[in-house]
């Protein structure tokens, strides 16, 4: 960025989030975005559609805590049904997301978001990984 090369640092920062957030450290690849977007805007430069839709997806997942927090589930849900349609992007935490999203839309009366990822979380690949707590829960939801 010394050497004004923006564009090339922001793709170097979609990169390096990208593996950040393979790893499992979405705190970090959430950081590592942000402060490449801030940088960007100050520049009164606009950020790729790449990077916006990462860092929101991640933004979104770390929000998602702060509001469980405060008792606000619909929030929560709505968050978590964000991350949820990109799960791919979350390879490490599949099921602990997917079931934090049955559990938050459940509580919301997001009865049909419950649903249909109860659903996905009964697919074999991912049945045995279930918490035990809410595996019954989960089971219920689903028949």
């Amino acid at each position: 960025m010394a050497l004004q090369q923006y564009r090339e640092a922001a793709r170097t920062a979609i990169i390096i989030a990208r593996e950040e957030q393979y790893n499992g450290n979405y705190r970090s690849a959430h950081d590592v975005l942000f402060s490449m977007f801030r940088e960007l805007r100050l520049h009164r430069i606009k950020a790729s559609t790449e990077m916006s839709a990462n860092l929101m997806i991640l933004h979104s997942y770390i929000l998602v805590k702060i509001h469980v927090k405060k008792g606000d589930h619909l929030k929560a849900a709505r968050l978590l049904i964000r991350v949820a349609n990109n799960i791919s992007k979350f390879p490490s935490h599949i099921v602990p997301i997917l079931t934090s999203t049955v559990i938050e839309c459940h509580r919301s009366g997001l009865k049909g978001s419950a649903f249909s990822y109860a659903a996905m979380l009964m697919r074999p690949e991912y049945r045995q990984q279930i918490d035990l707590k809410y595996k019954k829960k989960i089971e219920a939801i689903v028949r």
